[in-house]
């Protein structure tokens, strides 16, 4: 490790890095984080309710009843990434290196744990299955009136289908997208209807719960929105992230084996990035509003309607009919 490489990543900028992550990450925004001092942890999900019922006379024996829970286990992964930087940039102080490299590894940081948590792309196999778009399908899709399909009303199902279970809607994950259907509703004088973009006073948010845009986690093919109870998925957070520094390292190619870099002699500095999580998603059973039990639904996806506004790009571009 080299020893003057130090002052090169300071504390609060290793720290600014982590914040933009978890800013850009809609899993980490919403979801619940739990501090591990372990590899793994038990996460308690309640399992059954106690029930409590009328005496049928004084003095009558109180009836019994229990209340069980199950669990889930957090398993802690690492997600990571190298990169090699050039000697002569390092040195240089008129480049601004760290203005060039913060966003991207917070980007990809960013981009691996929403990809595996939410689309369970690249996911570890201890994270849930499918991420948090495979517990809430089927998607809902908004019924096409002519020329405006029903998108509030979509969302509104969605919503429903969480709230009809016995959970409660605590936030939405959308593409960025979709910014622009929430743009045009709009009331006949002008007002926001059913979100606030964000503004000095806080983030956007819809129906009064958090609002996150994002251009990862969403695979090609998948919903578009997430409606969701988000404190019932739960990222416990092992170790934030750390970087480590070398001028005598090598990389290699992950397939060959083979060297690709030999920072000591490409004049290379080499640069490891890598933080420690685990996820899961905890499905209570509870009480539902029309008087039954059973497990909670945390999550529904939303497809939002495509072609209600004309693309004056993708309209131009067309072949024309002849």
């Amino acid at each position: 490790m080299a020893s003057d490489f130090g002052p090169l990543i300071p504390i609060e900028m290793s720290r600014e890095i982590l914040q933009s992550t978890v800013a850009q990450s809609a899993a980490l925004s919403l979801a619940r984080t739990q501090r591990m001092t372990t590899a793994q942890m038990d996460i308690p999900v309640l399992a059954s309710l106690p029930q409590a019922r009328f005496l049928s006379a004084v003095g009558a024996v109180k009836p019994q009843t229990e209340i069980r829970w199950s669990s889930e286990m957090i398993h802690v992964e690492e997600v990571a990434a190298t990169i090699a930087v050039p000697r002569a940039y390092i040195d240089d102080s008129a480049f601004p290196l760290w203005g060039e490299i913060r966003p991207r590894l917070a980007e990809a940081m960013s981009k691996a744990v929403d990809d595996a948590i939410i689309s369970g792309l690249g996911a570890p196999a201890s994270f849930p299955t499918g991420g948090v778009i495979a517990a809430g399908n089927p998607p809902i899709q908004a019924v096409a009136s002519p020329g405006n399909p029903d998108f509030v009303g979509a969302i509104s199902a969605g919503m429903q289908r969480i709230e009809n279970s016995g959970l409660d809607v605590s936030g939405f994950a959308a593409r960025t997208s979709v910014r622009g259907q929430f743009r045009n509703l709009r009331s006949t004088t002008g007002e926001w209807l059913i979100w606030q973009p964000a503004s000095a006073n806080g983030p956007a948010s819809l129906y009064g719960e958090p609002l996150v845009f994002t251009k990862l986690g969403f695979a090609s093919g998948v919903p578009d929105l997430i409606v969701g109870d988000w404190q019932m998925l739960v990222i416990g957070l092992r170790e934030d992230m750390r970087f480590e520094l070398s001028e005598h390292g090598v990389l290699t190619d992950p397939v060959s084996r083979e060297v690709v870099i030999s920072a000591f002699e490409q004049d290379m500095v080499l640069m490891r990035v890598w933080m420690r999580l685990g996820a899961v998603i905890g499905i209570p059973f509870g009480n539902k509003p029309d008087g039954s039990q059973g497990l909670g639904t945390p999550f529904a996806n939303v497809r939002v309607p495509t072609g209600t506004f004309e693309d004056a790009a993708e309209a131009a571009s067309a072949p024309k009919a002849k």
